[in-house]
This record gives structure tokens, sequence and C-alpha cells, in this order.
């Protein structure tokens, strides 16, 4: 394989956005952690607010995700540290905050104070959320040519697919989601 394309061998790749000032993704497959810890929350906590969110207090979302938590890197990058925004995904249609990535697919993105709330509440479990730390960002036209030059291979999203949690899978992601293709 070209060393070029070692950093995304594999990867399944949601992309979230895709208009006229570009592209933006995060990796599906890349599980980073699924054990809440505090140090966890307040940087998850402050890069959530790098993706517009609404300000999570650290204790409420420790309180929502300290101990279970599906965390991924969204970004082989991320793995590098340095300052990544994160954003969460997930299927619960009425949190604020949150927006549906397209009309009628039933994945969103966003509303992560509204998340913390309604786990605590017990309107939801922690698992209902994936919190993704750095993401792809593809400038106008680059996301296409990245897909004409075979780096990407495109497919419909399914809810299930993108929603679904990466451990302990019987067959891996990518194998499942390129069998479908």
């Amino acid at each position: 394989m070209h060393q070029k394309y070692l950093g995304s061998w594999q990867e399944v790749v949601l992309v979230v956005r895709n208009d006229e000032n570009g592209a933006l993704g995060v990796v599906l497959n890349r599980p980073a952690a699924t054990e809440g810890a505090p140090q966890l929350s307040q940087a998850l906590c402050a890069a959530l607010e790098g993706d517009g969110a609404d300000r999570v207090g650290v204790e409420a979302f420790n309180g929502a995700f300290g101990k279970t938590i599906a965390a991924y890197v969204g970004k082989p990058a991320a793995r590098d540290g340095g300052d990544q925004p994160a954003m969460v995904i997930h299927g619960v249609s009425d949190l604020e905050g949150a927006s549906e990535l397209a009309p009628g697919l039933g994945i969103y993105r966003g509303g992560a104070a509204a998340a913390a709330e309604s786990v605590a509440g017990g309107a939801a479990e922690p698992l209902d959320f994936r919190f993704f730390i750095g993401r792809y960002e593809w400038g106008p036209g680059e996301l296409a040519r990245d897909v004409r030059d075979g780096v990407y291979r495109p497919a419909a999203c399914s809810r299930g697919v993108a929603l679904k949690q990466c451990l302990g899978l019987p067959k891996p992601l990518w194998h499942e989601v390129m069998d479908m293709l």
C-alpha cells in the first residue's frame, strides 16, 4: 500500500458536512476510550466548544459520562495531541442543540450539553452518544479529488452503521461496509 494511504488504512469515515466550503468527517472505527475519567471529561468539554457546541460543564459531563463513554479518534492526527476539536454524533432526534446530518437520516450532530442532561436524568444511556476527538477537514473539491484518486470509496450512509459501537464486533466495521458495496 502506498505510504500516502497508511494513515487512512481501513477507515470508515462519516462525512458530516459536504458543501461549497468543503467537507468535514470523522472516523467511525477507531475507538479511543470506553471508560470515562475526569481528564477525558475536561478535554472533551474544551474540545466540544471548538465545534461550536453549547458550553458543557465538566462536572455535569463527568457525572453523565464519567463511567461509560464512547470516545473515538475522529482523525488519526488526533493521537498526536494538540488542540483538536471534538463532536458528538447520535440518534436522539429531540435533543436540544442537535441537527440532523441529512433529512430523514436519523443521525444527529451536536447537543453535547443536552446529552449530558439526558444521560444524567435517565432519558438516555451513555452509549447512545459517540464522541469524536479530531476530524478530517477538506477544502472545496478536495474530498471529491480524494474519491476520484481512490483514497476513499463512497457509500450511502446507514443509521445502523454510523451509530454502531465498534468494540467487540464479530466482523470489523470496515469489512462490513466493504461487503455492502
